[in-house]
C-alpha cells in the first residue's frame, strides 16, 4: 500500500457488490489502483463492519464504502479517488469536475518558492489534515503553482499567494471577503462557503461564456503586441483586409439584388382594349360642323 497514494480494494467472494467494483474499475482503471484481497490479509487496523465490502486507503488511513450514507459506488470512488491534499494543475481541475467536491486553493510561486507561499501551502495542508473530519467530504484540498489558469477563470490578476475555492462542475469560484493570512481566517472562509454565506461568482452561462471570450481575445492581443508588435501590426492589416472585402461583397451582392427587382415590372389590373391604349381622339361617327354653324358659335 506504500507505493501507491491512493487505492481501492474490494473485500470478499462474488456478490452483486463486486460486479459493481469490477465494472468501475474497468472504466477508471486509468485513473487511479484497483485491487481485491482476501478478508484474512488486511492490515489488523482495518475493521469491517459489512462484508463484502468495498475501501479506499490513502492519507494513512481508510474509508470503508456505505451504499445508504455515499450513494452510488461510481460516485463515491470518483469523489475519494484523489489525496486530501495534493499539487494541483489545469489538468487535475479538469479531472475533478465530476468529483462533486470544492477545491479549496492555495495559489503560490514555486520557482523559486517564497517563504509566503511555502506558509500558505502549510497552512492549507493543515487545515485539510486537522479538520478532515469535518470537511473532507465536501472539500478538496491542494496548492497550484502560478496564477496564470486563475486570472483566467475569475478575468483578472491575482497576487500571489492567494486562497480560492473553486466548483469545477459549472466552472464558479468563491472569493474570500478578506485577505487570507492565518489558518482561523482559512476556516472562518470555508465555512462561509459551506454554509452558504459566501455567495458563488463566475459559472458557465452564455452570458458569462462571452465575456470570458472577450477576455481571452484581449488577453492574446495584448501579449501578441507586447511580445511581436511587428507580428500584431500584420495580423490587424490582415483581418481589416479581409473584414473590408467581406462587407464590399455583401454590399454589391445587394446592390445588384435590389437592381433586379426594380427592372421587373409588376402585373397588375386588368387588360386595356386596344381602343383605350389609343389615347385621346374624335370618334369616326361624331357629325363635322359646318362653316355656318362654327360662325354661330
Amino acid at each position: 500500500m506504500s507505493r501507491h497514494g491512493v487505492l481501492f480494494v474490494y473485500v470478499g467472494g462474488a456478490s452483486d457488490l463486486k460486479e459493481k467494483y469490477i465494472s468501475v474499475a474497468k472504466d477508471m482503471i486509468v485513473h487511479t489502483y484497483f485491487f481485491s484481497a482476501a478478508r484474512n490479509i488486511l492490515p489488523k487496523a482495518v475493521t469491517l463492519e459489512e462484508y463484502p465490502a468495498v475501501a479506499v486507503f490513502k492519507d494513512g488511513t481508510y474509508f470503508l464504502y456505505d451504499e445508504q450514507q455515499d450513494g452510488d459506488l461510481t460516485s463515491w470512488i470518483n469523489r475519494e479517488r484523489f489525496l486530501n491534499y495534493l499539487p494541483i494543475d489545469s489538468y487535475t481541475l479538469y479531472a475533478m469536475g465530476d468529483i462533486d467536491k470544492l477545491v479549496v486553493l492555495a495559489v503560490v510561486e514555486e520557482k523559486p518558492p517564497t517563504k509566503e507561499s511555502i506558509r500558505y501551502k502549510t497552512m492549507v495542508k493543515r487545515v485539510a489534515t486537522e479538520y478532515k473530519d469535518f470537511y473532507s467530504k465536501e472539500f478538496q484540498f491542494g496548492h497550484m503553482d502560478g496564477n496564470e489558469y486563475i486570472n483566467d477563470l475569475i478575468m483578472e490578476e491575482v497576487s500571489m499567494p492567494f486562497i480560492i475555492v473553486l466548483n469545477m462542475s459549472n466552472d464558479g469560484y468563491f472569493l474570500p471577503p478578506n485577505k487570507v493570512e492565518t489558518k482561523d481566517q482559512l476556516l472562518k472562509f470555508i465555512d462561509g462557503v459551506f454554509k452558504g454565506r459566501i455567495k458563488s461568482q463566475g459559472g458557465n452561462g452564455s452570458y458569462q461564456r462571452f465575456i470570458r471570450m472577450a477576455f481571452n481575445t484581449k488577453t492574446t492581443v495584448t501579449i501578441i503586441f507586447t511580445k511581436a508588435p511587428l507580428l500584431g501590426i500584420f495580423l490587424v492589416f490582415v483581418f481589416g483586409f479581409v473584414g473590408s472585402t467581406f462587407c464590399y461583397v455583401l454590399y454589391k451582392t445587394s446592390h445588384m439584388v435590389r437592381s433586379g427587382m426594380k427592372d421587373e415590372e409588376p402585373i397588375t389590373g386588368e387588360r386595356e382594349e386596344p381602343n383605350q391604349l389609343k389615347g385621346l381622339g374624335r370618334d369616326k361617327k361624331t357629325k363635322k360642323k359646318n362653316p355656318a354653324e362654327k360662325k354661330e358659335d
